[in-house]
């Protein structure tokens, strides 16, 4: 699943305009943009603060439950970083599997960013 990321963050695979596309929300017949900013199976989140200060980005993402099992996927464009996780049972809140990716994400965009000399 994160290689699915790395694709949609790699101009040479899927070109740039495709992925605007995909991840602009989309808009209702009003003319207003969906209240859950959902784009083309995504949703899109431009400037998100899911991993704290400093590290405001893009976050693209999206989950699913299946029999038995949960699943979700986010991208974030910036650190061309795709973060997948997934469990065999179902929870009573999905949140719960969703909330838990945030700080597994900043451990490795903290250790990113130190290695690139981007952030003390």
């Amino acid at each position: 699943m994160t290689k699915l990321c790395g694709g949609w963050t790699d101009p040479t695979f899927i070109e740039p305009g495709t992925v605007r596309t995909f991840w602009e929300p989309q808009r209702l017949a009003s003319g207003e943009v969906n209240e859950q900013n959902y784009a083309i199976g995504w949703r899109a989140d431009k400037e998100s603060t899911a991993l704290g200060e400093p590290f405001i980005t893009e976050r693209y993402h999206h989950g699913g439950v299946s029999k038995g099992a949960m699943s979700w996927l986010v991208c974030y464009p910036q650190y061309r970083l795709g973060i997948a996780l997934n469990i065999n049972t179902v929870l009573d809140d999905f949140m719960a599997l969703a909330n838990a990716e945030p700080a597994i994400t900043r451990a490795f965009v903290e250790a990113l960013t130190a290695e690139a000399g981007d952030v003390e």
